[in-house]
């Protein structure tokens, strides 16, 4: 029998022909019992987690709100959105929110409140991220607005909801979310959380930011009425402002983003998007205005800091620090040490540290636009910028290669992920400088065939230094050059002896192995280092490192052929035999027993151990240590009559793993002969050789405390003993190297000597000083992009400002090194003998591996052993 409305299903079976009729029953029998609200919630909870009855319940939860009383349909979505003790998913929110839209009318705001905050409030951060916008989306602008107030005063829960604004994948197109009207709503509540909730200012500037970012998609309208007010003037042209100007605009009220025109995109800043509200704004507005000068401008900003107490730290504050590291630059730091007990000053360096975070995200919002566009558009902007500079008067090939160079690391810091050949600029070769800039890290590149075209040639650009040593320089880190250079210099002029091209040749060996193998640059390393390694006889080292190309399978035929055409111009044959080249090591440290002059046998030696330790770590590779195969390695090691020259082969090879070259015990003896023979080198070593071998030790230093404060005392000494005046080109080469290290210790030592150097910028070559010297020289920058060489500018110095914390460290609280911490912890569980702290246990979790000292791994396993109580 089929009437339409039923159907027989079976033998004197029937049923309801729709499936509506079926989930309107269901609903019903859900909701038939209404004698217990508590019942109801239940039963309607419990079938939450099947799928198939989402529209019965839906059906429900619409009949409850048309039904019921008020104040008991206000008390039913009040339990079902509480927490259940047997769920730990919030079943009953979700359900809350998926029927929002079917409601005939809506609980009490707190209802909603507790709904929004259970999701916002979860543990699980993937359910937050899936299901919090969303829901958010569907309040109506005034109950969003009221949450916003009532609950976001607690700072974790303001994070949560900038961090799921800031990361949501929002549809701007999608017609059921009224973001024109949420949006605006939001950027307001948000701004007045700004001063109120200073720790999270960053945090809410990202996401005030984000949301402009979103509102730019509509008509202008939006961004007129909605944001209050625009920052700038209309009638002001941003574009034709000074480069310095316009990085305090961007630095202090954003606004950057990628300008449609026409099928391209450029980088352009509108006073309609700039997403803050910046008070000081009107000295910018009387310097355009008026057109005053930048001098005078600088002097107002520093009289509003002469003006305010050393304790200030609002946002206006911050802001004219920012303003004025902007204006002022680093060319001359000394300037900012008046300001070196504002607590403001600080702030305002984090600011600057975190702008970097912000222009890659701006100048990349639409990455998946045409990608060979981008790439055209970018470098002809950037070639403008450098076309300008080249066409000045009175410009050395020197100020345009250090232009060049900081034009590319502020290049790679806007567009990380943009590859972009800058050397095919045709820019440079009107002053004759590609062959030495692509030989720089800056220029690195993946333009194959030119590379192929110098090697088949037999020429390379960096052949013009190859009868000087300095040559070598190009392949350590730029931190150590300047070391490196004096001590070959001075060693040249003074006809010293001493190898310091054998050490320098061993830590381009060490830069290599840490290299990227698969970047033909790593191979054209190798091949310009050759003739130096065979020479220092390092050439069995260099054949490692060439074979791991074997293991690369490369996907362009331009780099098969570059590595074909590679072995055949190093003249390095495959290897199927590594004894054969252990033998040629083992023979050569038997030859230099018999050598009398101690230079030669101690470079024999020096570079036989090396290369023989790399060999047996390449032919043992699936051991943990080798064990009769080093005897060869520790004879070497011990008779290198030369001390620096023992330990740094020390360093060298104590570094060595996969396999270690010594077992355990041997291991950990020679680790401590090398610290003992350091510190009893101290006082006979020069400041730069010191510094040298701190560099590379210092991951042994920190296994050895003691040891390493009497060496950063002697070192701090060594480094400050002479008057600002008298300062040494050798005491600058040594304080660029050793500040990379970020010793805690060292650190004052180190501002010491910056605070007493007036030319710090220039030692320290700031790539933000070398534009803030073009800006200072320049009125007028046209047809530049203003707006792209300023943010470039902004991001340098970014980065360089940070050397300014050295003011503001006098009540920064020094962080202590992993074992001064670890003798901390044992002091203070003194008190609670056999019990393992949670703070013992982290620290042996993260610094266990770190420890190389038998007898500080003694003491560790003494006291775990004794625990009786965690």
């Amino acid at each position: 029998m089929n009437v339409g409305i039923v159907a027989e299903r079976d033998l004197q079976v029937f049923g309801f022909s729709h499936l509506t009729f079926r989930e309107y029953f269901v609903a019903q029998s859900l909701v038939r019992d209404n004698s217990s609200i508590e019942n109801v919630m239940n039963r309607i909870l419990a079938y939450t987690i099947h799928s198939n009855f989402r529209e019965p319940l839906l059906f429900a939860l619409s009949w409850i709100s048309w039904k019921w009383k008020n104040d008991d349909y206000d008390k039913f979505c009040n339990l079902l959105v509480s927490p259940s003790q047997y769920y730990a998913i919030p079943f009953g929110t979700l359900l809350f929110f998926d029927a929002f839209d079917d409601l005939l009318r809506l609980p009490s705001n707190t209802t909603i409140f507790k709904a929004l905050n259970s999701i916002l409030d979860h543990p699980s951060d993937a359910l937050i991220t899936t299901y919090f916008i969303p829901n958010l989306f569907k309040l109506h602008k005034d109950i969003l607005k009221e949450w916003m107030q009532v609950d976001l005063r607690d700072e974790q829960r303001l994070l949560k909801f900038c961090y799921c604004l800031h990361t949501a994948t929002i549809d701007v197109h999608d017609k059921s979310l009224d973001l024109k009207s949420i949006l605006p709503v939001i950027y307001e509540q948000l701004w007045s959380l700004y001063n109120a909730k200073a720790s999270l200012t960053y945090t809410i500037d990202q996401t005030l930011r984000r949301i402009v970012s979103l509102l730019k998609n509509f008509s202008d309208d939006v961004l007129h009425n909605r944001l209050s007010s625009s920052v700038l003037p209309q009638e002001f042209s941003i574009c034709s402002l000074h480069p310095l100007i316009v990085s305090v605009i961007i630095a202090v009220c954003g606004g950057t983003y990628l300008k449609k025109e026409q099928d391209t995109k450029k980088i352009d800043i509108l006073p309609d998007i700039i997403s803050r509200k910046w008070s000081v704004i009107s000295l910018i507005i009387d310097y355009v205005t008026y057109k005053d000068e930048l001098q005078k401008l600088i002097k107002r900003y520093e009289t509003i800091l002469e003006n305010a107490l050393p304790s200030d730290t609002s946002i206006d504050i911050v802001d004219t620090f920012i303003a004025l590291l902007c204006l002022q630059g680093l060319s001359q730091p000394l300037v900012y040490q008046k300001y070196s007990k504002y607590q403001a000053l600080p702030k305002a360096l984090d600011r600057l540290r975190y702008i970097w975070f912000h222009l890659p995200i701006s100048f990349d919002h639409e990455s998946h636009s045409n990608n060979k566009t981008r790439k055209s558009l970018t470098l002809s902007e950037i070639e403008l910028i450098m076309n300008k500079f080249f066409s000045q008067l009175n410009q050395s090939d020197e100020q345009c290669i250090a232009f060049s160079l900081a034009c590319a690391a502020s290049r790679k810091k806007i567009y990380p992920n943009l590859e972009l050949n800058l050397i095919k600029c045709n820019v440079f070769s009107t002053k004759n400088i590609d062959p030495y800039l692509e030989c720089q890290p800056e220029f690195g590149h993946s333009d194959i065939k030119r590379k192929l075209d110098k090697m088949t040639q037999n020429i390379h650009p960096l052949q013009i230094f190859q009868h000087e040593q300095c040559f070598l320089l190009t392949f350590v880190q730029q931190s150590l050059q300047p070391l490196y250079h004096f001590m070959i210099v001075n060693s040249i002029n003074n006809s010293d002896s001493f190898p310091h091209v054998a050490i320098l040749l061993s830590h381009c060996l060490m830069v290599l192995e840490n290299a990227n193998i698969f970047d033909v640059n790593y191979y054209l390393a190798i091949f310009m280092l050759l003739p130096s390694l065979k020479e220092y006889m390092f050439e069995n080292y260099a054949t490692i490192l060439f074979e791991q190309g074997k293991l690369i399978r490369w996907t362009n035929e331009a780099r098969d052929e570059f590595f074909k055409v590679m072995q055949d111009c190093t003249f390095i044959h495959q290897q199927n035999d590594w004894q054969i080249l252990i033998n040629v090591e083992s023979q050569r440290i038997n030859e230099a027993k018999n050598k009398m002059q101690s230079y030669e046998k101690d470079l024999y030696l020096f570079a036989a151990s090396i290369c023989l330790a790399r060999l047996l770590r390449k032919q043992y590779n699936s051991c943990v240590y080798l064990t009769n195969e080093n005897d060869d390695v520790h004879f070497a090691i011990i008779n290198i009559a030369d001390p620096i020259l023992r330990m740094i082969a020390l360093i060298i090879i104590l570094d060595m793993k996969n396999p270690f070259i010594f077992h355990e015990d041997q291991r950990n003896q020679l680790i401590l002969k090398m610290m003992n023979l350091f510190e009893s080198l101290l006082p006979h070593l020069s400041l730069s050789m010191l510094s040298l071998l701190f560099v590379q030790c210092y991951k042994f230093c920190q296994t050895f405390p003691s040891k390493l404060q009497h060496i950063i005392h002697v070192i701090g000494q060594k480094l400050n003993e002479t008057s600002v005046e008298q300062q040494t080109e050798e005491q600058k080469a040594a304080f660029i190297a050793l500040r990379e290290l970020n010793d805690a210790d060292l650190a004052k030592y180190l501002d010491i000597f910056a605070q007493q150097n007036k030319n710090l910028s220039d030692l320290l070559n700031f790539n933000s000083t070398i534009f803030y010297k073009y800006f200072v020289k320049k009125n007028s920058f046209v047809p530049t992009n203003t707006i792209l060489l300023s943010s470039m500018y902004l991001t340098e110095l970014a980065f360089d400002a940070q050397i300014l914390k050295m003011y503001t460290n006098n009540d920064i609280k020094i962080e202590i090194s992993p074992q001064k911490k670890l003798q901390q912890l044992w002091n203070d569980s003194i008190e609670y003998p056999k019990m393992m702290t949670f703070e013992l246990a982290s620290w042996i979790t993260n610094y266990l591996e770190q420890i190389t000292n038998k007898i500080d791994l003694d003491d560790i396993i003494k006291y775990v052993s004794q625990c009786l109580e965690v």
